[in-house]
């Protein structure tokens, strides 16, 4: 996975309507190879979220900086992330 400073720009490039051949799943052929994270169940909860989009619960940006912001030596990373952004919000 791209670590923030990979991401970020690529993450613009997407926003700005996309470019061709940008993209974070090099050349997955599934949605499930998609890897937002080493760590398998912070990934596997990232899809969840990600899931939750189109019920309002979650918003995109949001989830993927959150992700960007997971520090992988805390134990409590993931936590610490969403509870900055919620300040943020």
């Amino acid at each position: 996975m791209p670590n923030r400073e990979e991401m970020m720009p690529i993450m613009k490039k997407l926003s700005r309507g996309g470019d061709q051949g940008v993209s974070l799943t090099k050349g997955s052929e599934y949605w499930s190879q998609i890897k937002f994270n080493d760590d398998i169940l912070t990934d596997a909860v990232a899809k969840h979220v990600l899931g939750l989009v189109y019920t309002g619960m979650a918003d995109v940006g949001e989830t993927l900086q959150c992700i960007c912001d997971i520090d992988k030596f805390a134990d409590d990373g993931w936590a610490k992330s969403w509870s900055a952004m919620a300040r943020k919000l």
